[in-house]
């Protein structure tokens, strides 16, 4: 397992949340190095709400290409959109007073 020790810049573009996020890279199942991320998301309201972030890094194309994972309790995947103005961003939803986890690489 990663030992995430790098801050991921995340910025909250809509919604009463607060997101932050982590990064470092793992070694997969070959023994080569991935990129490996973890953004974690807290809603401070008591009723569920749509949530926009920008991650302000460049991601590798393999983790854009294979969506964002909610790890731990909820099991969908959640689309990263590329945007060339915008940057990445994910779009989700989440649950009041709920937190999220996202993964982003880690995919071996």
């Amino acid at each position: 397992m990663p030992i995430a020790d790098r801050e991921l810049n995340v910025e909250v573009v809509q919604g009463d949340v607060i997101a932050r996020g982590s990064f470092d890279t793992a070694k997969n199942k070959n023994g080569e190095e991935d990129f490996c991320a973890y953004v974690v998301v807290c809603n401070l309201n008591d009723h569920p709400q749509e949530y926009t972030l920008r991650v302000n890094k460049a991601l590798p194309d393999v983790v854009v290409d294979n969506m964002a994972n909610h790890a731990w309790r909820q099991r969908y995947n959640v689309t990263i959109h590329d945007d060339e103005d915008e940057g990445h961003t994910i779009v989700d939803i989440i649950v009041g007073y709920g937190s999220s986890v996202l993964r982003l690489g880690c995919l071996d």
